[in-house]
């Protein structure tokens, strides 16, 4: 089941990245504001000084953990 989630993550990933390269929009402008925000306000907070380098790992474990979750939930 990891592999199939790293293999579903990967072709998200590999879609969205190819999507926003053709065009660039607002939406674009608003998902980089979500992701500034989570990491300044919960970076600091929670892991304190330092905490640039550990903010991609997080999201991309944090999105491991959904996905695994909502295809666990799915299952029939």
């Amino acid at each position: 089941m990891e592999v199939v989630v790293v293999l579903l993550l990967t072709l998200f990933f590999i879609a969205v990245t190819l999507a926003a390269v053709r065009r660039s929009s607002g939406t674009s402008a608003t998902r980089h504001g979500g992701y500034r925000r989570f990491r300044d306000n919960l970076g600091r907070e929670i892991i304190g000084h330092g905490y640039q380098p550990y903010i991609p790992y997080l999201v991309t474990l944090g999105l491991f953990i959904l996905t695994c979750n909502l295809i666990g939930w799915f299952r029939i």
